[in-house]
């Protein structure tokens, strides 16, 4: 197992595992004004309506949105070189303006994490001025905002786990990187199952996950803690 970017404080938890059952997508939906005066809560994962054959999860500045659109408009019918461009063009044209109006803008890249289901492919892209993208396939991958998350995947994670234990680590690493830093919180998931549709969790699922992160939590510092 390697984790492939881990990228300092102050920004988005997105992760995309291989597992026994197919490929999980999970991350934060906290939204943060790059001036960290207002926060909001929205879905940081994209796909065309009707079909979730190619979803892509976006972390980094507010840019990423727009970044991720237009690679996934390009991407729709494979063409993953057009998508790299398209992607490298609008940030370096959007990035002067976000300098301006974000002072965190400058020290996050754009990161794309791509799930294509059917051709059973998790891709990563890294977004920066005066670099290219770059895409790696492994069985793990993340752009985070916190090495708490990364540690968890690299203790706990197995390709050779199931959906039911994978989601649970998944969401173990979201919200220990929310637990350290502020500009992460709440959970989303989506699985792509090698044997079927992909499925986004619903709100029962993903509330049933964060109560037993945070009994884990407790848990465990209990057992650091306790002298009795």
């Amino acid at each position: 197992m390697s984790v492939v970017l881990a990228w300092r404080k102050k920004m988005t938890f997105q992760v995309g595992l291989f597992c026994r059952d197919g490929i999980l997508l999970a991350g934060d939906t906290r939204v943060i004004g790059g001036d960290g005066l207002w926060t909001s809560s929205q879905s940081k994962f994209l796909w065309h309506s009707g079909d979730m054959n190619m979803v892509v999860a976006k972390a980094g500045s507010s840019v990423s949105s727009r970044v991720a659109e237009n690679f996934l408009e390009a991407n729709w019918n494979g063409d993953l070189a057009k998508g790299q461009r398209l992607a490298e063009d609008v940030y370096k044209k959007e990035f002067g303006n976000l300098i301006d109006n974000e002072p965190l803008a400058r020290q996050h890249p754009t990161l794309l994490i791509v799930v294509r289901h059917r051709e059973r492919r998790l891709l990563h892209f890294c977004v920066r001025t005066r670099t290219e993208v770059s895409e790696v396939q492994d069985k793990i991958i993340s752009g985070d905002g916190s090495n708490s998350g990364v540690l968890v995947l690299e203790r706990y994670y197995r390709d050779s786990m199931g959906f039911p234990d994978v989601k649970r680590i998944a969401a173990l690493a979201v919200w220990f990187t929310g637990k350290l830093n502020p500009y992460v919180g709440g959970l989303e998931m989506i699985e792509f199952p090698f044997d079927g549709k992909p499925r986004p969790l619903d709100d029962q699922e993903i509330e049933e996950l964060q109560k037993w992160c945070e009994t884990t939590d407790e848990r465990l510092r209990h057992l650091v803690t306790s002298h009795d």
